[in-house]
């Protein structure tokens, strides 16, 4: 597979692994700036470590996610550029790795969130503050203020979705899968989990489809021009 296949989005973020002058393995964010297929990458370094010497000949790692995949190649610098800020020109690579890893793809959302928690014995707790960070069809990532107890089976989102195109209010029950870290952007939201929408009703299953489809096309990215 071609990374241009991919159609990363400008301001893409990546992770780079490089070896620093302490002879140990670094990895740091970096945004994608933009490619010319066949010929190279440019990506913009963010917080490079002290260690890290970036010149010209350096080997280089990239790896990156997608809503429903992870991608990496391996390169080499072929320039480091100060102006108008620090950049660098990577060799475009012959091909990259690619592995799908959810049966729907998942697009980002960073939007408010309602959780109500349901145990089997019938109890449903208070309602819980948080956000949902992206959403599937099938489920979604959330990050909220309390913790999900093991009683918990079964969780009611109250969310709002909205694009340029369409918004809606939806209610949507869910199943939690897996605990996930939490991020830093969210200093009140210390639980993170991934869910499973349970069974949807038609119109909340008709708008999901709906609302994921036209984001993923809204993230589509252009590339450089050839």
């Amino acid at each position: 597979m071609r990374l241009h296949e991919l159609d990363l989005a400008i301001g893409h973020k990546v992770a780079l692994k490089i070896i620093g002058q302490d002879y140990r393995a670094h990895t740091f964010d970096a945004q994608m700036l933009g490619y010319q297929k066949g010929e190279s990458v440019v990506l913009v370094p963010l917080a490079k470590p002290g260690q890290v010497l970036l010149r010209r000949g350096l080997e280089v790692t990239v790896e990156g996610t997608l809503p429903d995949s992870r991608f990496s190649f391996e390169s080499v610098i072929d320039q480091v550029a100060d102006s108008p800020f620090l950049h660098i020109h990577l060799e475009y690579p012959p091909g990259i790795r690619y592995q799908p890893v959810r049966r729907y793809p998942r697009v980002p959302v960073d939007t408010p969130v309602t959780v109500s928690a349901h145990t089997g014995l019938g109890m449903t707790t208070r309602a819980i503050g948080g956000y949902m960070l992206d959403v599937s069809y099938g489920g979604a990532r959330l990050v909220l203020e309390k913790e999900l107890t093991a009683m918990v089976t079964k969780i009611t989102i109250d969310v709002m979705l909205a694009s340029p195109e369409m918004e809606r209010e939806v209610t949507l029950a869910a199943q939690v899968r897996n605990r996930s870290t939490p991020v830093t952007d969210y200093p009140r939201c210390q639980f993170a989990y991934g869910v499973a929408f349970m069974a949807l009703g038609d119109t909340e299953a008709l708008f999901l489809r709906g609302f994921c489809l036209q984001e993923q096309l809204r993230h589509r990215v252009l590339p450089l021009t050839d």
